[in-house]
């Protein structure tokens, strides 16, 4: 069985390219060179799970917990939630400087840009 690749796609004006590093400091709240508002999936979808475990190096309870602890001390907002794939994908599409991530067999709708590309 083939492992599951994913894209992160943003909707930026130009070519950009992340690292893997600039990827996990957006998607938790961190600083980057670059304005994006990251939106992820809700947790019924494996894709977020194959996210956090792929590119933030993380477990689904180990992200939860953190963003627990950032809610509580106030410190850094979550990013949105779309309820799966085609809401984010639809959502990014509509709004410049957001960014998700989708399966790599997902079709790439015109206007957004491959930033970096899962192993």
């Amino acid at each position: 069985m083939r492992s599951t690749k994913l894209l992160i796609v943003a909707n930026v004006d130009s070519e950009l390219s992340l690292t893997k590093q600039e990827v996990k400091n957006l998607f938790m709240g961190g600083v980057i060179d670059y304005d994006l508002r990251p939106i992820t999936l809700t947790a019924a979808n494996k894709e977020r799970t194959l996210f956090h475990a792929r590119v933030l190096g993380l477990t689904d309870a180990r992200v939860r917990s953190y963003w627990a602890q950032m809610r509580f001390s106030g410190r850094k907002q979550q990013p949105d939630t779309a309820e799966n794939e085609a809401q984010a994908l639809e959502y990014v599409t509509a709004n410049a400087g957001t960014i998700t991530y989708i399966k790599s067999t997902t079709p790439l709708p015109e206007g957004l840009v491959v930033v970096y590309r899962s192993n």
